[in-house]
């Protein structure tokens, strides 16, 4: 048996975040869940607020910044929730590293002069 996949794109002319969901029937459907995003890049896909659902992580590269699209479950996301960062976040790592349950995001980046590693922590 076959999983279905969905994909996830970003496209940096229209700054737009995209899922093609998958129908299952070698065909896809098109649903643009941000707009407006310079330099977006979908770096993570993970249950961050601890509903069971994936969640979307990106990292916007002007004016730098994590952004968080919570899975509301029927196809649809909530609008992003900006953590506004002093550096370019480059990668993230969602991981859960104190051993709470709760996932935390992992961002490593650069400022332009130095290299620089956060931790951001949820309380859902």
């Amino acid at each position: 048996m076959i999983k279905k996949v969905d994909v996830i794109t970003t496209d940096f002319l229209t700054r737009a975040i995209a899922i093609l969901y998958n129908t299952g029937d070698e065909t896809f459907y098109h649903r643009v869940i941000s707009t407006n995003l310079y330099g977006a890049n979908v770096r993570a896909i993970s249950d961050i607020n601890n509903d069971k659902i994936p969640d979307v992580i990106m990292t916007n590269y002007s004016p730098g910044e994590i952004g968080v699209y919570f899975n509301i479950g029927n196809g649809t996301f909530t609008n992003e929730t900006i953590f506004p960062e002093r550096f370019l976040p480059m990668e993230i790592k969602p991981l859960d590293i104190n051993g709470d349950g709760k996932m935390e995001i992992i961002t490593i980046g650069e400022n332009g002069r130095d290299s620089v590693i956060a931790i951001l922590l949820f309380y859902c």
